[in-house]
């Protein structure tokens, strides 16, 4: 495996002292001190899609509404005891909990539009909360679940996790759903009330900002970064043009297929673009998704009119790239309808 760039590389004595932290805790809040719903009780977001098609500003987005509780950078120290680690962001962030401004200036900590592959700054900005996750589902990175990762996987602890920050935010929750995004049929199951939002960026861009980002964390476009599809191991013998078309094809292809499962209501899927220029359209869509399952999405959208999508800017305009990349994808896409046959998966009436 590739070694990450220094910017990109985990640091052994901050892992090792969360660990610690959160094994005590783990244990006190087994002990009683947690929250004891079993799942929780409203309408919960999930955001999916291939890596770098504008998953993190839509949680951020959601962050920003002020309507959703979610995974911040604070709370995410506290993966082994989700309850505890929201009591403490309260106490620490919530201006109700500060007496004389002791901890927080004369206005909390505003949530900017920036990330850097995916990673945010700030206690409040928005988090992947991936160690979260890898305490109910024996997989490092997304990819689809076998039937002995099922059998090993926690999904009552998962949910119960969710229920208690819901329980102490009193809102509804957004997050990614990253890392069982080739599961969500499965995932919708475990929590009957998940609406999911799948990104979907213009292919060729979403493509090139995903080989950038391979350099970035490692140096090099050679080395494979961030999920892997169902035909990971066919692609992975590939050149990079190929395995990050696969890559970016694949993830949207088998995201559609597992949200065609699901009830309309539930499956709400977003071009990057589209929601760059009017992002109140999607919220009109998710306050429609609240009213399906008996919520109300409080209050009319008062977010931002539009965003610059970075298609244009942050994209490099070298022909010779462009070029491999539109083949690499079409190659794969002509492939892909010619294995496929005209099937087409109805909606259960169950999910």
């Amino acid at each position: 495996m590739a070694e990450r760039t220094i910017d990109f590389r985990a640091r052994s004595a901050q892992d090792e002292m969360l660990r610690e932290l959160n094994c005590v805790l783990a244990r006190a809040e087994g002990g009683g001190v947690g929250n004891k719903r079993q799942t929780p009780q409203q309408p919960m977001v999930f955001i999916v899609g291939a890596p770098r098609s504008g998953t993190t500003l839509m949680l951020q987005w959601l962050a920003a509404s002020k309507r959703f509780a979610y995974p911040s950078n604070l709370l995410a120290r506290f993966f082994g005891a989700p309850y505890i680690g929201s009591r403490i962001q309260q106490l620490l962030t919530d201006p109700d909990m500060d007496y004389r401004d002791e901890l927080l200036s004369s206005e909390p900590e505003g949530l900017a539009w920036i990330s850097d592959v995916g990673k945010t700054r700030g206690m409040l900005q928005p988090h992947e909360f991936s160690y979260y996750w890898r305490r109910f589902f024996p997989i490092d990175q997304a990819q689809k679940l076998t039937d002995a990762q099922l059998e090993a996987s926690d999904p009552e602890g998962f949910a119960a996790g969710w229920a208690a920050i819901e329980a102490v935010f009193g809102k509804p929750i957004a997050a990614k759903g990253i890392l069982l995004q080739y599961n969500l049929a499965q995932l919708a199951q475990w929590l009957p009330k998940s609406i999911f939002v799948h990104t979907q960026r213009e292919p060729v861009h979403n493509i090139r900002s995903l080989l950038r980002a391979r350099h970035s964390v490692y140096g090099t476009h050679a080395a494979w970064f961030s999920v892997r599809p169902p035909e990971f191991e066919w692609l992975k013998h590939e050149d990079p043009y190929t395995q990050v078309a696969g890559q970016v094809l694949f993830t949207n292809e088998s995201i559609t297929r597992e949200l065609a499962l699901l009830m309309p209501h539930r499956a709400i899927p977003i071009e990057y673009e589209a929601f760059c220029r009017e992002p109140a359209q999607v919220w009109a869509r998710l306050q429609s998704s609240f009213r399906a399952f008996g919520f109300d999405l409080e209050g009319g959208y008062d977010g931002p009119a539009s965003f610059e999508c970075t298609n244009a800017t942050t994209v490099s305009k070298e022909e010779e790239e462009e070029g491999q990349v539109r083949a690499a994808y079409e190659r794969l896409a002509a492939r892909q309808a010619d294995q496929q046959c005209a099937a087409h998966v109805e909606p259960s009436a169950g999910l």
